[in-house]
């Protein structure tokens, strides 16, 4: 799914409690497609950069692209999947 959805073999995320998150503009542009059972993901309709992945199995929080950033977080990655 990450290299459909991303172009490569594998994809970095960091969660974000869904109750702290917000998105401050461009909900316009924002498109959600279902992409397994129990997940959505969403990406820019302009330029087809992918942002978001949710999940039913957790839906207390929300993935985020890490490449979408144009900033540095303050967390060294903590998990490895697959």
């Amino acid at each position: 799914m990450c290299r459909r959805n991303h172009g490569e073999g594998f994809v970095t995320w960091f969660v974000v409690p869904r109750a702290r998150f917000c998105l401050s503009k461009g909900k316009e542009v924002l498109e959600a497609i279902r992409s397994s059972e129990d997940g959505t993901r969403s990406f820019c309709v302009r330029c087809g950069s992918s942002l978001f992945c949710e999940s039913s199995r957790n839906p207390e929080n929300i993935d985020i692209v890490l490449a979408s950033l144009e900033e540095t977080i303050d967390r060294l990655p903590q998990m490895h999947v697959y």
